[in-house]
């Protein structure tokens, strides 16, 4: 995060040398993204934590690794997201992305993904600020994160969408459908 005269400026730096940059004008609170933009959301993201953005383990929808790239293709068709959490008996060990899992040929559609292809899950503490998670999930290039409660169990994750959203607005991925302008943003919350 960045902030040079009325322009707020969100850089993040992957392993892979990757690098997204996120910027917005602060004049009429108004970025040329597009996103609504102010000085007030980026000191309220300064004072938030992981709960804020924090999606309940009873809300998110996962997949066991034993799933299969066809199963994968289905559910990403069916619920339009393109991260799935990867469970092993009742334990989240990581996230799959849609894009590791398309498969071409019908003889490994049907068969189980490659354990390699599960990404780890970086882990956060509730209480962390959301720079932290921020800086943590940059740093690990993880989308998603596995969020610890106070007593160490997991409670949830956190979308680095959210994360940002909370900086910047309304993040879209390529994923995601072109909203009209009579449609109302969706809230925080329910399955990655």
């Amino acid at each position: 995060y960045r902030e040079n005269g009325d322009t707020v400026q969100v850089v993040l730096d992957y392993p892979q040398g990757f690098q997204a940059v996120y910027s917005a004008t602060l004049a009429n609170g108004f970025g040329s993204t597009g996103y609504a933009l102010g000085r007030q959301g980026a000191l309220e993201f300064e004072e938030h934590d992981a709960r804020s953005v924090l999606l309940p383990n009873e809300t998110i929808q996962t997949v066991p690794v034993t799933v299969t790239p066809a199963e994968v293709e289905r559910l990403a068709a069916q619920t339009g997201y393109s991260r799935f959490p990867v469970s092993r008996d009742g334990t989240m060990i990581g996230y799959l992305h849609i894009k590791d899992a398309l498969e071409f040929k019908d003889v490994h559609r049907n068969r189980p993904i490659a354990e390699s292809w599960v990404r780890p899950l970086p882990t956060v503490r509730l209480r962390d600020r959301l720079r932290s998670v921020l800086e943590t999930m940059q740093v690990s290039g993880a989308h998603l994160a596995r969020v610890l409660g106070d007593d160490g169990s997991q409670i949830g994750i956190v979308a680095l969408e959210d994360v940002l959203e909370e900086l910047i607005g309304e993040v879209r991925d390529a994923t995601q459908k072109q909203r009209t302008h009579c449609e109302s943003p969706a809230g925080h919350g329910g399955p990655v």
